[in-house]
């Protein structure tokens, strides 16, 4: 092998991994489960395990979240979280969440959605993976309906 196609091959493999890493498809959600509401005087926390499916053949790694979730329409607070979560390709994962909560947006969502047997919890904003040492952002929008935790 000459010294000059070195450098060639290495480039040449170097475009593959970031082509095949930009062809990354979006994660695709599935379903809202174990979600629970701890209050707090001011500040409560939504916990919740969103269970999505990695529609790519390879697995990936989930490295951090960056989200704003919503109750009906109205804003309930921010997710940011650092994980290390190995996903495989093709298969279904839960990706535990963790939401901030202000008590004054709590309130007013409270009210406005006392009657409501179910709420709309929507998650909109994007997640990093590492794939192959390269990170990239996904967008997520995910829209989930939940039973109202006053009518169980």
């Amino acid at each position: 092998m000459h010294f000059k196609t070195i450098p060639f091959l290495f480039g040449l493999i170097i475009t593959l991994l970031l082509s095949s890493c930009n062809s990354l498809k979006p994660l695709e959600f599935r379903a809202c489960k174990d979600w629970e509401l701890k209050p707090g005087f001011t500040e409560s926390t939504l916990q919740a395990n969103l269970i999505y499916f990695n529609p790519n053949r390879t697995g990936v790694t989930l490295d951090q979240v960056e989200m704003e979730v919503f109750l009906d329409g109205r804003m309930l607070g921010k997710v940011s979280q650092h994980l290390q979560l190995p996903i495989s390709g093709k298969q279904e994962f839960s990706l535990p969440m963790q939401v901030k909560l202000d008590m004054k947006n709590l309130l007013n969502n409270a009210l406005s959605g006392l009657l409501k047997q179910k709420l709309s919890l929507r998650s909109v904003g994007k997640v990093r993976v590492i794939k192959a040492g390269i990170h990239l952002w996904i967008p997520v929008d995910a829209t989930a309906e939940i039973e109202n935790p006053t009518f169980r």
